[in-house]
Protein backbone atom coordinates (compact mmCIF):
# COMPACT_ATOMS: atom_id res chain seq x y z
CA UNK A 1 0.00 0.00 0.00
CA UNK A 2 3.11 1.89 -0.47
CA UNK A 3 0.92 4.31 -3.24
CA UNK A 4 -1.41 5.82 -0.07
CA UNK A 5 1.31 6.73 1.74
CA UNK A 6 3.23 8.08 -1.53
CA UNK A 7 -0.17 11.01 -1.73
CA UNK A 8 -0.41 11.25 2.16
CA UNK A 9 3.41 12.51 1.81
CA UNK A 10 3.02 14.26 -1.34
CA UNK A 11 -0.39 15.92 0.17
CA UNK A 12 1.43 17.27 3.19
CA UNK A 13 4.51 18.31 1.49
CA UNK A 14 2.22 20.88 -0.86
CA UNK A 15 -0.23 22.28 1.73
CA UNK A 16 3.17 22.75 4.25
CA UNK A 17 4.29 24.67 1.33
CA UNK A 18 1.54 26.71 0.14
CA UNK A 19 0.81 27.31 3.68
CA UNK A 20 3.65 28.76 4.55
CA UNK A 21 4.20 30.97 1.30
CA UNK A 22 0.63 32.78 2.05
CA UNK A 23 1.06 32.91 5.42
CA UNK A 24 4.62 34.89 5.59
CA UNK A 25 4.41 36.55 2.19
CA UNK A 26 1.93 39.09 3.61
CA UNK A 27 0.33 38.57 6.74
CA UNK A 28 -3.44 39.81 5.52
CA UNK A 29 -6.39 38.01 7.30
CA UNK A 30 -7.28 35.89 4.47
CA UNK A 31 -3.40 35.14 4.62
CA UNK A 32 -4.08 34.02 7.82
CA UNK A 33 -7.17 31.98 7.53
CA UNK A 34 -5.74 29.82 4.28
CA UNK A 35 -2.64 28.94 5.90
CA UNK A 36 -4.30 27.69 8.94
CA UNK A 37 -6.60 25.60 6.46
CA UNK A 38 -3.38 23.90 4.80
CA UNK A 39 -1.62 23.59 8.25
CA UNK A 40 -4.82 21.27 8.90
CA UNK A 41 -4.84 19.88 5.69
CA UNK A 42 -0.63 19.07 6.03
CA UNK A 43 -1.16 17.88 9.45
CA UNK A 44 -3.30 15.36 8.43
CA UNK A 45 -1.52 14.37 5.72
CA UNK A 46 1.54 13.51 7.71
CA UNK A 47 -0.34 11.20 10.49
CA UNK A 48 -1.53 9.61 7.27
CA UNK A 49 1.70 8.79 5.98
CA UNK A 50 2.62 7.66 9.23
CA UNK A 51 0.25 6.24 9.44
CA UNK A 52 0.46 3.76 6.34
CA UNK A 53 3.71 3.34 6.92
CA UNK A 54 3.35 2.00 10.45
CA UNK A 55 4.22 -2.03 10.86
CA UNK A 56 2.38 -2.32 14.49
CA UNK A 57 -0.46 -1.70 15.04
CA UNK A 58 -0.46 0.36 18.05
CA UNK A 59 1.38 2.63 16.14
CA UNK A 60 -1.34 2.75 13.38
CA UNK A 61 -3.70 3.33 15.70
CA UNK A 62 -1.56 6.22 17.27
CA UNK A 63 -1.28 7.64 13.73
CA UNK A 64 -4.37 7.30 12.50
CA UNK A 65 -5.64 9.47 15.96
CA UNK A 66 -3.23 11.94 15.01
CA UNK A 67 -4.10 12.34 11.41
CA UNK A 68 -7.80 12.36 12.57
CA UNK A 69 -6.57 15.49 14.91
CA UNK A 70 -6.05 17.22 11.91
CA UNK A 71 -8.97 15.90 9.78
CA UNK A 72 -10.83 17.32 12.78
CA UNK A 73 -10.11 21.08 12.54
CA UNK A 74 -10.23 20.97 8.45
CA UNK A 75 -14.01 21.82 8.65
CA UNK A 76 -13.78 25.13 10.81
CA UNK A 77 -10.84 26.23 9.09
CA UNK A 78 -11.86 26.00 5.51
CA UNK A 79 -15.01 27.64 6.67
CA UNK A 80 -13.25 30.65 7.96
CA UNK A 81 -11.56 31.07 4.93
CA UNK A 82 -14.33 31.18 2.77
CA UNK A 83 -16.23 33.52 4.74
CA UNK A 84 -13.06 35.43 4.97
CA UNK A 85 -12.51 35.29 1.19
CA UNK A 86 -15.94 36.36 0.42
CA UNK A 87 -15.11 39.42 2.79
CA UNK A 88 -18.08 38.06 5.93
CA UNK A 89 -15.77 36.80 8.56
CA UNK A 90 -16.50 40.16 10.45
CA UNK A 91 -20.30 39.88 10.17
CA UNK A 92 -20.32 35.86 10.66
CA UNK A 93 -17.47 35.69 13.37
CA UNK A 94 -20.06 34.29 16.12
CA UNK A 95 -20.47 31.77 13.59
CA UNK A 96 -16.71 30.90 12.97
CA UNK A 97 -15.49 31.22 17.16
CA UNK A 98 -18.68 28.69 17.20
CA UNK A 99 -16.84 26.17 14.48
CA UNK A 100 -13.84 25.99 16.10
CA UNK A 101 -15.53 25.15 20.31
CA UNK A 102 -17.56 22.59 18.35
CA UNK A 103 -14.86 20.91 16.86
CA UNK A 104 -12.57 21.15 19.61
CA UNK A 105 -14.73 18.82 21.66
CA UNK A 106 -14.21 16.18 19.16
CA UNK A 107 -10.56 17.09 19.76
CA UNK A 108 -11.07 15.85 23.36
CA UNK A 109 -12.25 12.64 22.62
CA UNK A 110 -9.42 11.69 19.83
CA UNK A 111 -7.31 10.16 21.80
CA UNK A 112 -10.54 7.74 23.57
CA UNK A 113 -11.99 4.30 22.13
CA UNK A 114 -15.20 7.10 21.75
CA UNK A 115 -13.76 8.71 18.72
CA UNK A 116 -10.82 5.94 17.52
CA UNK A 117 -11.78 2.74 19.28
CA UNK A 118 -8.78 0.65 17.22
CA UNK A 119 -7.55 -0.42 13.98
CA UNK A 120 -8.29 -3.96 12.07
CA UNK A 121 -7.49 -5.34 8.24
CA UNK A 122 -9.28 -4.02 5.77
CA UNK A 123 -9.11 -4.12 1.98
CA UNK A 124 -6.06 -4.94 1.80
CA UNK A 125 -4.77 -2.43 4.28
CA UNK A 126 -2.94 -4.22 7.71
CA UNK A 127 -4.16 -1.44 9.89
CA UNK A 128 -7.44 0.42 9.24
CA UNK A 129 -9.74 2.54 11.90
CA UNK A 130 -12.59 1.33 13.59
CA UNK A 131 -14.92 4.24 14.33
CA UNK A 132 -16.43 4.89 17.68
CA UNK A 133 -19.77 6.23 18.37
CA UNK A 134 -18.71 10.11 18.90
CA UNK A 135 -17.23 9.57 15.45
CA UNK A 136 -20.47 9.10 13.63
CA UNK A 137 -21.60 12.25 15.33
CA UNK A 138 -18.25 13.94 14.22
CA UNK A 139 -18.87 12.49 10.21
CA UNK A 140 -22.11 14.44 10.09
CA UNK A 141 -20.66 17.78 11.64
CA UNK A 142 -17.66 17.44 9.30
CA UNK A 143 -19.73 16.71 6.01
CA UNK A 144 -22.30 19.30 7.03
CA UNK A 145 -19.80 22.15 7.21
CA UNK A 146 -17.68 21.33 4.09
CA UNK A 147 -20.88 21.03 1.90
CA UNK A 148 -22.39 24.50 3.54
CA UNK A 149 -18.72 26.75 2.58
CA UNK A 150 -18.78 25.21 -0.44
CA UNK A 151 -22.36 26.31 -1.19
CA UNK A 152 -21.94 29.57 0.50
CA UNK A 153 -18.72 29.69 -2.31
CA UNK A 154 -20.89 28.80 -4.75
CA UNK A 155 -22.86 31.78 -3.96
CA UNK A 156 -20.73 34.06 -3.52
CA UNK A 157 -19.62 32.77 -7.07
CA UNK A 158 -22.69 33.99 -8.67
CA UNK A 159 -23.28 37.65 -6.18
CA UNK A 160 -19.57 38.77 -7.67
CA UNK A 161 -19.80 41.10 -10.74
CA UNK A 162 -16.14 41.12 -10.68
CA UNK A 163 -14.89 38.83 -13.77
CA UNK A 164 -11.51 38.16 -12.16
CA UNK A 165 -13.19 37.19 -8.71
CA UNK A 166 -15.37 35.30 -10.38
CA UNK A 167 -12.81 33.38 -11.79
CA UNK A 168 -10.79 33.39 -8.91
CA UNK A 169 -14.01 31.95 -6.86
CA UNK A 170 -14.29 29.37 -9.34
CA UNK A 171 -10.90 27.67 -9.13
CA UNK A 172 -11.35 27.58 -5.85
CA UNK A 173 -14.56 25.87 -5.69
CA UNK A 174 -13.29 23.16 -8.46
CA UNK A 175 -10.27 22.61 -6.31
CA UNK A 176 -11.47 22.64 -3.28
CA UNK A 177 -14.72 20.37 -4.52
CA UNK A 178 -12.52 17.80 -6.04
CA UNK A 179 -10.13 18.31 -3.02
CA UNK A 180 -12.83 16.97 -0.26
CA UNK A 181 -14.32 14.48 -2.67
CA UNK A 182 -10.76 12.39 -2.72
CA UNK A 183 -10.75 13.00 1.34
CA UNK A 184 -14.17 11.45 1.56
CA UNK A 185 -12.77 8.61 -0.19
CA UNK A 186 -10.98 7.06 2.93
CA UNK A 187 -14.47 7.32 5.20
CA UNK A 188 -15.85 4.87 3.39
CA UNK A 189 -13.90 1.48 4.61
CA UNK A 190 -14.27 3.10 8.10
CA UNK A 191 -17.52 1.69 7.63
CA UNK A 192 -16.57 -1.33 5.81
CA UNK A 193 -17.61 0.07 2.45
CA UNK A 194 -15.33 -1.99 0.07
CA UNK A 195 -14.30 1.34 -1.65
CA UNK A 196 -10.65 2.02 -1.58
CA UNK A 197 -9.32 5.56 -1.41
CA UNK A 198 -8.24 6.15 -4.75
CA UNK A 199 -9.29 9.65 -4.33
CA UNK A 200 -6.70 10.74 -1.81
CA UNK A 201 -4.32 11.66 -4.63
CA UNK A 202 -7.22 14.23 -5.53
CA UNK A 203 -6.23 16.12 -2.38
CA UNK A 204 -3.25 17.68 -4.14
CA UNK A 205 -5.66 19.79 -6.61
CA UNK A 206 -6.76 22.25 -4.10
CA UNK A 207 -3.25 23.40 -3.76
CA UNK A 208 -3.00 23.66 -7.42
CA UNK A 209 -5.61 25.46 -7.81
CA UNK A 210 -5.02 27.98 -5.30
CA UNK A 211 -1.44 28.46 -6.82
CA UNK A 212 -3.01 29.30 -10.27
CA UNK A 213 -5.37 31.24 -8.69
CA UNK A 214 -2.36 33.21 -6.88
CA UNK A 215 0.13 33.28 -10.11
CA UNK A 216 -2.25 34.22 -12.65
CA UNK A 217 -5.06 35.82 -10.98
CA UNK A 218 -3.46 37.09 -8.12
CA UNK A 219 -5.62 35.85 -5.24
CA UNK A 220 -2.91 36.42 -2.47
CA UNK A 221 0.20 38.89 -3.76
CA UNK A 222 3.61 36.74 -3.59
CA UNK A 223 7.34 37.65 -3.61
CA UNK A 224 9.13 35.33 -5.61
CA UNK A 225 12.52 35.44 -4.69
CA UNK A 226 11.17 34.83 -1.03
CA UNK A 227 8.74 31.48 -2.48
CA UNK A 228 11.74 30.24 -4.10
CA UNK A 229 14.20 30.34 -0.77
CA UNK A 230 11.37 28.74 1.06
CA UNK A 231 10.77 26.28 -1.32
CA UNK A 232 14.01 25.00 -1.19
CA UNK A 233 14.98 25.74 2.44
CA UNK A 234 11.15 23.28 3.52
CA UNK A 235 12.30 20.79 0.82
CA UNK A 236 15.83 20.29 3.09
CA UNK A 237 14.16 20.53 6.12
CA UNK A 238 11.19 18.11 5.01
CA UNK A 239 14.39 15.37 3.55
CA UNK A 240 16.18 15.94 7.11
CA UNK A 241 12.65 15.06 9.37
CA UNK A 242 12.06 12.24 7.26
CA UNK A 243 15.54 10.83 7.30
CA UNK A 244 15.16 11.29 11.07
CA UNK A 245 11.95 8.92 11.40
CA UNK A 246 13.17 6.66 9.26
CA UNK A 247 16.31 6.21 10.53
CA UNK A 248 17.16 2.91 12.85
CA UNK A 249 20.29 3.55 14.02
CA UNK A 250 20.98 6.31 17.48
CA UNK A 251 24.24 7.38 15.60
CA UNK A 252 22.46 8.40 12.62
CA UNK A 253 19.17 10.27 14.30
CA UNK A 254 21.43 12.35 16.37
CA UNK A 255 23.45 13.48 13.43
CA UNK A 256 19.93 13.86 11.29
CA UNK A 257 18.95 15.69 14.28
CA UNK A 258 22.07 17.77 14.27
CA UNK A 259 22.18 18.69 11.00
CA UNK A 260 18.64 19.81 10.67
CA UNK A 261 19.20 21.87 13.74
CA UNK A 262 21.86 23.84 11.98
CA UNK A 263 20.06 23.88 8.48
CA UNK A 264 16.76 24.97 10.41
CA UNK A 265 19.02 27.98 11.79
CA UNK A 266 20.71 29.34 8.75
CA UNK A 267 17.06 28.92 7.03
CA UNK A 268 15.33 31.27 9.57
CA UNK A 269 18.23 33.64 9.02
CA UNK A 270 18.77 34.06 5.12
CA UNK A 271 14.54 34.43 4.98
CA UNK A 272 15.00 37.10 7.99
CA UNK A 273 17.38 38.52 5.75
CA UNK A 274 15.11 38.48 2.57
CA UNK A 275 11.86 39.85 4.52
CA UNK A 276 14.02 42.39 5.75
CA UNK A 277 15.00 43.35 2.00
CA UNK A 278 11.57 43.04 1.18
CA UNK A 279 10.42 45.33 3.75
CA UNK A 280 13.13 47.67 2.56
CA UNK A 281 11.90 47.85 -1.12
CA UNK A 282 8.31 47.71 -0.12
CA UNK A 283 9.41 51.45 1.77
CA UNK A 284 10.76 52.56 -1.14
CA UNK A 285 8.08 51.46 -3.36
CA UNK A 286 6.03 53.36 -0.67
CA UNK A 287 7.42 56.39 -0.48
CA UNK A 288 7.53 57.00 -3.92
CA UNK A 289 4.15 56.19 -4.77
CA UNK A 290 3.94 59.22 -1.54
CA UNK A 291 6.82 61.67 -4.12
CA UNK A 292 3.91 60.56 -7.46
CA UNK A 293 1.30 61.81 -5.34
CA UNK A 294 2.48 64.70 -4.04
CA UNK A 295 3.70 66.16 -7.00
CA UNK A 296 0.48 65.79 -8.39
CA UNK A 297 -1.26 66.87 -5.83
CA UNK A 298 1.04 69.89 -5.81
CA UNK A 299 0.42 70.70 -9.80
CA UNK A 300 -2.77 70.66 -9.60
CA UNK A 301 -3.71 72.11 -6.37
CA UNK A 302 -1.70 74.93 -7.33
CA UNK A 303 -2.28 75.39 -10.96
CA UNK A 304 -5.90 75.74 -9.98
CA UNK A 305 -5.76 79.05 -7.98
CA UNK A 306 -3.18 80.62 -10.47
CA UNK A 307 -5.41 79.80 -13.32
CA UNK A 308 -8.11 81.56 -11.34
CA UNK A 309 -5.58 84.39 -10.91
CA UNK A 310 -4.66 85.07 -14.39
CA UNK A 311 -7.95 84.80 -15.27
CA UNK A 312 -9.48 87.43 -13.36
CA UNK A 313 -6.54 89.51 -13.72
CA UNK A 314 -7.96 89.36 -17.78
CA UNK A 315 -10.95 90.55 -16.65
CA UNK A 316 -9.99 93.03 -13.99
CA UNK A 317 -7.50 95.26 -17.12
CA UNK A 318 -10.78 94.67 -19.23
CA UNK A 319 -12.94 96.43 -16.77
CA UNK A 320 -10.17 98.99 -15.78
CA UNK A 321 -10.08 99.93 -19.10
CA UNK A 322 -14.09 100.30 -19.42
CA UNK A 323 -14.28 102.29 -16.62
CA UNK A 324 -16.21 99.25 -14.36
CA UNK A 325 -14.70 100.33 -10.75
CA UNK A 326 -17.70 98.11 -9.18
CA UNK A 327 -16.89 94.89 -11.54
CA UNK A 328 -13.19 95.20 -10.97
CA UNK A 329 -13.21 95.72 -6.85
CA UNK A 330 -15.44 92.64 -7.29
CA UNK A 331 -12.73 90.79 -8.91
CA UNK A 332 -10.10 92.05 -6.96
CA UNK A 333 -11.93 90.42 -3.90
CA UNK A 334 -12.63 87.05 -5.79
CA UNK A 335 -8.23 86.95 -6.56
CA UNK A 336 -7.42 87.57 -3.06
CA UNK A 337 -9.98 84.23 -2.06
CA UNK A 338 -7.77 82.38 -4.51
CA UNK A 339 -5.10 83.68 -2.98
CA UNK A 340 -5.80 82.95 0.33
CA UNK A 341 -6.76 79.34 -1.31
CA UNK A 342 -2.64 79.54 -2.28
CA UNK A 343 -1.53 80.61 0.98
CA UNK A 344 -3.18 77.62 3.21
CA UNK A 345 -1.87 75.11 0.45
CA UNK A 346 1.63 76.52 1.02
CA UNK A 347 1.32 76.44 4.68
CA UNK A 348 -0.05 73.17 4.58
CA UNK A 349 2.97 71.87 2.71
CA UNK A 350 5.31 73.76 5.03
CA UNK A 351 4.25 72.07 7.91
CA UNK A 352 4.04 68.93 6.51
CA UNK A 353 7.81 69.11 5.65
CA UNK A 354 8.64 70.52 9.37
CA UNK A 355 6.38 67.12 10.63
CA UNK A 356 8.03 64.76 8.02
CA UNK A 357 12.09 66.46 9.35
CA UNK A 358 10.87 67.02 13.05
CA UNK A 359 11.39 70.44 12.87
CA UNK A 360 8.37 71.89 14.37
CA UNK A 361 8.45 74.31 17.34
CA UNK A 362 5.62 75.03 19.42
CA UNK A 363 4.93 77.66 22.13
CA UNK A 364 3.19 76.59 25.25
CA UNK A 365 1.21 78.83 26.92
CA UNK A 366 -2.30 78.91 28.64
CA UNK A 367 -5.17 78.81 27.10
CA UNK A 368 -9.14 79.58 27.33
CA UNK A 369 -11.23 77.21 24.49
CA UNK A 370 -13.81 79.42 24.74
CA UNK A 371 -12.25 83.02 23.91
CA UNK A 372 -9.73 81.17 21.02
CA UNK A 373 -12.81 79.62 19.18
CA UNK A 374 -14.73 82.86 19.74
CA UNK A 375 -12.06 84.82 18.07
CA UNK A 376 -12.42 83.58 14.58
CA UNK A 377 -15.90 82.08 14.98
CA UNK A 378 -18.00 85.08 13.71
CA UNK A 379 -15.82 84.75 10.45
CA UNK A 380 -16.57 81.48 9.50
CA UNK A 381 -20.17 82.30 10.40
CA UNK A 382 -20.02 84.55 7.74
CA UNK A 383 -18.73 82.11 5.08
CA UNK A 384 -21.34 80.00 5.93
CA UNK A 385 -24.06 82.39 5.87
CA UNK A 386 -22.96 83.17 1.91
CA UNK A 387 -23.74 79.44 1.75
CA UNK A 388 -27.32 79.24 3.21
CA UNK A 389 -25.09 77.39 6.37
CA UNK A 390 -26.76 77.77 9.81
CA UNK A 391 -23.22 77.78 11.87
CA UNK A 392 -23.99 77.44 15.98
CA UNK A 393 -21.06 77.40 18.62
CA UNK A 394 -21.82 76.20 22.06
CA UNK A 395 -19.55 77.57 24.22
CA UNK A 396 -18.56 75.85 27.52
CA UNK A 397 -20.73 77.98 30.81
CA UNK A 398 -17.32 77.30 32.91
CA UNK A 399 -13.74 78.34 31.47
CA UNK A 400 -11.79 75.44 30.06
CA UNK A 401 -8.29 75.66 29.84
CA UNK A 402 -5.50 73.96 28.00
CA UNK A 403 -2.00 74.01 27.57
CA UNK A 404 -1.21 74.78 23.80
CA UNK A 405 0.58 76.55 21.17
CA UNK A 406 -2.06 79.31 20.20
CA UNK A 407 -1.44 79.49 16.56
CA UNK A 408 -1.42 75.77 15.74
CA UNK A 409 -4.09 75.17 18.10
CA UNK A 410 -6.45 77.03 15.98
CA UNK A 411 -5.18 76.18 13.04
CA UNK A 412 -6.74 72.67 13.78
CA UNK A 413 -9.97 74.14 14.58
CA UNK A 414 -9.83 76.57 11.83
CA UNK A 415 -9.55 72.92 9.47
CA UNK A 416 -12.35 71.28 11.02
CA UNK A 417 -14.79 74.32 10.38
CA UNK A 418 -13.62 74.98 6.91
CA UNK A 419 -14.05 71.41 5.98
CA UNK A 420 -17.17 71.39 7.79
CA UNK A 421 -18.80 74.28 5.73
CA UNK A 422 -16.87 72.60 2.80
CA UNK A 423 -17.94 69.39 2.40
CA UNK A 424 -21.73 70.37 3.52
CA UNK A 425 -24.31 71.79 1.00
CA UNK A 426 -27.30 71.86 3.66
CA UNK A 427 -28.34 72.09 6.80
CA UNK A 428 -26.23 73.10 9.98
CA UNK A 429 -22.79 72.90 11.30
CA UNK A 430 -22.88 72.84 15.18
CA UNK A 431 -19.28 73.88 17.58
CA UNK A 432 -19.43 72.28 20.91
CA UNK A 433 -16.91 72.60 23.76
CA UNK A 434 -17.35 71.00 27.24
CA UNK A 435 -15.08 69.32 30.28
CA UNK A 436 -15.15 65.86 30.39
CA UNK A 437 -13.55 64.34 33.30
CA UNK A 438 -9.58 65.91 33.32
CA UNK A 439 -9.99 66.65 30.26
CA UNK A 440 -11.52 69.47 27.46
CA UNK A 441 -13.51 67.83 24.61
CA UNK A 442 -14.56 69.81 21.50
CA UNK A 443 -16.52 68.56 18.80
CA UNK A 444 -17.48 70.00 15.12
CA UNK A 445 -20.57 68.23 13.89
CA UNK A 446 -21.95 68.83 10.42
CA UNK A 447 -25.01 67.42 8.09
CA UNK A 448 -22.51 66.88 5.23
CA UNK A 449 -22.03 63.76 2.59
CA UNK A 450 -20.55 61.76 5.94
CA UNK A 451 -18.47 59.46 6.38
CA UNK A 452 -18.16 55.33 6.82
CA UNK A 453 -16.58 53.53 9.74
CA UNK A 454 -13.76 51.77 7.31
CA UNK A 455 -12.74 55.49 6.20
CA UNK A 456 -12.70 57.42 9.20
CA UNK A 457 -10.12 54.90 10.08
CA UNK A 458 -7.51 56.13 7.65
CA UNK A 459 -9.14 59.88 7.57
CA UNK A 460 -5.95 61.38 9.19
CA UNK A 461 -3.41 59.87 6.75
CA UNK A 462 -1.15 61.74 4.29
CA UNK A 463 -2.73 62.46 0.87
CA UNK A 464 -5.89 61.24 2.04
CA UNK A 465 -9.24 62.62 0.40
CA UNK A 466 -11.97 60.30 0.69
CA UNK A 467 -14.41 62.28 -2.53
CA UNK A 468 -11.95 62.58 -4.80
CA UNK A 469 -14.34 63.47 -6.89
CA UNK A 470 -15.39 66.54 -5.08
CA UNK A 471 -14.73 70.29 -6.90
CA UNK A 472 -13.75 70.61 -2.93
CA UNK A 473 -9.82 71.90 -3.36
CA UNK A 474 -7.34 70.38 -0.91
CA UNK A 475 -4.22 68.68 -0.75
CA UNK A 476 -5.16 65.99 1.69
CA UNK A 477 -2.65 67.27 4.11
CA UNK A 478 -4.91 69.12 6.35
CA UNK A 479 -6.46 66.73 8.67
CA UNK A 480 -3.12 64.76 8.84
CA UNK A 481 -1.45 68.06 9.93
CA UNK A 482 -4.20 68.14 12.82
CA UNK A 483 -3.87 65.05 13.62
CA UNK A 484 0.07 65.39 14.30
CA UNK A 485 -0.74 69.15 15.86
CA UNK A 486 -3.54 67.01 18.79
CA UNK A 487 -0.95 64.66 19.28
CA UNK A 488 1.75 67.11 20.27
CA UNK A 489 -0.49 68.15 23.02
CA UNK A 490 -0.87 64.90 24.60
CA UNK A 491 -4.52 64.95 22.94
CA UNK A 492 -6.88 62.80 20.63
CA UNK A 493 -8.54 63.40 17.23
CA UNK A 494 -10.72 61.02 15.82
CA UNK A 495 -14.24 60.83 13.66
CA UNK A 496 -17.39 58.83 13.02
CA UNK A 497 -20.42 59.52 10.40
CA UNK A 498 -23.49 60.10 12.11
CA UNK A 499 -26.59 57.42 12.17
CA UNK A 500 -28.08 57.57 9.03
CA UNK A 501 -25.43 58.00 6.41
CA UNK A 502 -25.64 61.86 6.95
CA UNK A 503 -23.36 64.42 8.63
CA UNK A 504 -19.67 63.73 10.13
CA UNK A 505 -18.67 64.49 14.02
CA UNK A 506 -15.29 65.15 14.89
CA UNK A 507 -13.47 65.13 18.45
CA UNK A 508 -10.96 67.05 19.69
CA UNK A 509 -9.47 65.58 23.21
CA UNK A 510 -6.89 67.28 24.90
CA UNK A 511 -5.96 67.27 28.82
CA UNK A 512 -6.89 70.24 30.79
CA UNK A 513 -3.82 73.03 32.43
CA UNK A 514 -2.39 72.22 35.36
CA UNK A 515 -0.16 74.36 37.32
Amino acid sequence: MQFYAITGLVNAVASTLIGIFVYFNKKESINRAFAIFSFSVAFWSYGYFLWQISDSGSGALFWSRVLMAGAIFIPPTFFHFILTLLDRNKEKIKTVIFSYLLFSIFLIFDFTNLFVKGVSPKAGFRFWPEPGIVFHIFLAFWMFYVFYSLFMLYKGYLASTDETRKIQIKYIFLGMFFGFFGGVTNYFLWYNIPILPLGNSLVVLFVVAVAYATLKLKLFNFDFKFVFTQTIMVFIWFFLIVHFLMAKIFYDRMSALFLLGIVILFGIILLKSILKEKSQMDEIIKLNNYKSEFFSIVAHQIKSPLAVVSGYLTMLLENIANADTRKAQEIIFRIEASNKNLMSLVNNLLDFNRFDEGKMIYSFEKLELNELIGEFAPDFQVLAKIKNLDLSVNFSREAIYVRGDKYNLAQVFRNLIDNAIKYTRDGTITISLKKEGDFALAEVADSGMGITKKDSAKLFQKFVRLNKESKVSGSGLGLYICKKIVEAHNGEIWARGKQGGEGSEFFIKLPLYSE
